[in-house]
């Protein structure tokens, strides 16, 4: 059984929030969904205005073995959702 971890995804979203795609994700892997809830701020701060999205927001998620952008979309449900709303 391959051990759980979570990882932080990057979203960008439209102006209401709504349909959102996955920018990358933070490299970084956490032993615990508190850990990783606690990193997500900083996830954004470090991203800077990189993202040309009106809202951009990082979520933590669980998984079991690597995660690429492509499969996003199949993995668990986010834990914790923070949005930053870009000033453009």
């Amino acid at each position: 059984m391959a051990p759980v971890y979570y990882f932080i995804a990057i979203l960008g979203c439209g102006d209401g929030g709504e349909a959102c795609e996955p920018v990358s994700l933070a490299s970084a892997k956490y032993e615990s969904a508190q850990a990783c809830v606690s990193a997500t701020e900083g996830a954004l701060q470090r991203l800077g205005g990189d993202v040309m999205f009106p809202v951009v927001t990082a979520q933590c998620r669980q998984a079991t073995g690597q995660v690429s952008l492509e499969q996003l979309d199949r993995t668990s449900a986010p834990l914790e959702r923070r949005v930053i709303i870009a000033s453009r």
